[in-house]
């Protein structure tokens, strides 16, 4: 997976024809919506922007049939602060980069299919240039007749950067495709992107609910964490006031999989003295342990130290008590990491950070005085 968060995140939910196929129908003309049979859409592998380019913008090559003819349409997403003049051009590259793709893949073909370029911006200003590639030509009112002989097309801008909330929460889309357009559209200021999330409180608990919805929110939330200038305790913590605690815990089971860390962490806090343990055990049945029985212990993992415990009884000969640990001695495996491991930690330090509640204390009755 990209680094880039913005990247991450378009790639994660636009890649998907279930997200992508509404976004599309909200961004094209309405005759190509008509002409589109969004059944067939369909996403097609590659990528074709310029490497250096990567941190900027991001791109989905999707396949559908037009009219009954094969089609690709193009969709690129810009997410920088400037405006690209020369973006028809940069658009005219990646195009031919896809025929020439097509052509290895189909060499039988006669013809190449129909690319719809589609661009997804948003910058400081709004796109102010041209969309048509041909007004990138230098020429004058009496040589327009050269136009004919040179490529023409204009591309389909989706603009999101002056678009309101409210116009984004009403586009035909998903609610994880709307809810991903408001991150995008304010992940230039932290400070209003987390004051807006109340506003779509209702579209963070659909988007829990629905079957996907613990990955989909981690990913909103990993995305929160990288563009929102916030510590990992803000963001969980944000989330979980907007959507309330009910909606929050029923994804996250929040105390049961503290419980769960507790414990992994007590595990690995006992994990030296078992070693330390075994390597005894093993010395007093075979003898002084040579460095590579010594290596193949220290790179045994959780479950290998649990197999070498059961064969030290029976086993013959030390190479067989070891088993597979012997084959990655001096190289300790790694467990593999959940990217979202930061989600229960935050959690954790939440719910130690608490204040403890108080007992409500009873307020002593007041004796009272006769005025005299």
């Amino acid at each position: 997976m990209t680094d880039n968060p913005h990247d991450a995140l378009f790639q994660y939910v636009f890649s998907n024809p279930e997200h992508a196929g509404p976004a599309l129908r909200t961004m094209l003309p309405a005759a190509l919506v008509q002409a589109i049979d969004f059944s067939t859409l369909a996403l097609s592998p590659g990528h074709f922007v310029d490497p250096e380019l990567d941190g900027h913008r991001s791109d989905l090559l999707f396949s559908a049939k037009l009219s009954g003819r094969d089609a690709l349409i193009y969709v690129l997403w810009e997410h920088q602060s400037y405006v690209d003049t020369w973006l028809p051009l940069r658009l005219l590259e990646y195009m031919v980069r896809i025929w020439r793709s097509y052509r290895d893949e189909h060499p039988r073909a006669k013809k190449v299919p129909v690319i719809v370029p589609v661009v997804l911006h948003h910058s400081k200003t709004g796109w102010r240039a041209a969309r048509r590639f041909e007004e990138l030509v230098d020429v004058d009112a009496a040589g327009l007749s050269v136009l004919e002989h040179v490529p023409r097309f204009e591309f389909v801008l989706d603009d999101i950067s002056h678009v309101d909330d409210a116009e984004l929460s009403r586009r035909a889309m998903t609610m994880l495709g709307r809810l991903v357009l408001y991150l995008f559209r304010h992940a230039r200021d932290p400070e209003e992107l987390f004051a807006g999330l109340g506003r779509w409180a209702e579209a963070l608990r659909q988007v829990m609910r629905a079957p996907d919805g613990e990955t989909a929110i981690k990913a909103v939330m990993e995305y929160l964490r990288s563009v929102g200038k916030r510590d990992e305790v803000e963001v969980v913590m944000a989330v979980k006031k907007v959507v309330g605690d009910s909606a929050f815990d029923r994804i996250f089971y929040a105390g049961e999989r503290i419980e769960q860390y507790k414990r992994w962490q007590e595990e690995r806090a006992k994990e030296p003295g078992k070693r330390e343990l075994l390597a005894r055990q093993l010395k007093l049945r075979f003898g002084e342990l040579p460095a590579s029985a010594q290596e193949a212990l220290d790179a045994a993992t959780f479950e290998e130290l649990d197999g070498i415990a059961e064969r030290i009884l029976t086993a013959s000969t030390l190479a067989e008590v070891l088993g597979e640990a012997t084959q990655r001695r001096g190289h300790k495996e790694k467990e593999p990491e959940d990217p979202f491991a930061w989600i229960v930690k935050a959690l954790e330090t939440a719910e130690s950070t608490k204040p403890p509640r108080k007992s409500p204390t009873r307020k002593s009755p007041q004796r009272r005085t006769r005025g005299r």
